[in-house]
C-alpha cells in the first residue's frame, strides 16, 4: 500500500509541476521581456497615454537645462521627452541619439523614458537630414529650453 501512495503522491508532484511549467510558458513566465515599440517622438508626444509603462525606442537631439539639471530629446517640431537617470545620456549633449527603454508620463514631471540603451546616431553638430531633426540650436537658447 506505501509504494501506490508514494506513486500518486509522485505522480501528483509531477502534475503539478507540469502545469505550473506550462503555465508559465503560456504567460510568458518572468523572464520574457515586454517587446519595444520603435516610433517617432510627435506620436510619442500625441499618444503618451498609449504608451504608458511600455519599452519604447526612438530618437531625436539630446539637450539639457542645468538649473536643476535635466536631459531630453527633441525633434524638428520640439516634441520632448525627458531621459532618466542623466549620468545614461550626459555625455551626449547635442548629439542625435536613439534611445530605448521604458516609457512613462505624469503631471509632476511630464513624459520621460527611463533609459536602458543609448546609441549615438550622429554626433553634436552633424544631423543628418534622413532624421529630420534641426541644427543644433545655438547655446543661449539652450539655456532657455525647459
Amino acid at each position: 500500500m506505501k509504494s501506490a501512495g508514494l506513486a500518486s503522491r509522485t505522480l501528483a508532484f509531477w502534475l503539478a509541476l507540469g502545469l505550473a511549467v506550462s503555465s508559465m510558458a503560456l504567460s510568458g513566465g518572468c523572464t520574457r521581456e515586454q517587446p519595444v515599440v520603435a516610433l517617432e517622438l510627435e506620436m510619442l508626444a500625441a499618444q503618451q497615454a498609449n504608451f504608458q509603462g511600455r519599452r519604447v525606442r526612438t530618437h531625436g537631439t539630446l539637450r539639457m537645462h542645468a538649473e536643476p539639471r535635466h536631459y531630453w530629446i527633441e525633434d524638428a517640431a520640439l516634441n520632448r521627452v525627458g531621459l532618466v537617470p542623466a549620468e545614461a545620456v550626459q555625455e551626449y549633449l547635442g548629439s542625435v541619439i536613439e534611445v530605448t527603454g521604458r516609457f512613462g508620463f505624469a503631471p509632476e514631471h511630464g513624459r520621460r523614458i527611463e533609459v536602458e540603451a543609448v546609441e549615438m546616431l550622429a554626433p553634436a553638430g552633424q544631423v543628418s537630414e534622413s532624421l529630420r531633426l534641426p541644427t543644433p540650436i545655438p547655446e543661449a537658447w539652450a539655456e532657455r529650453t525647459p
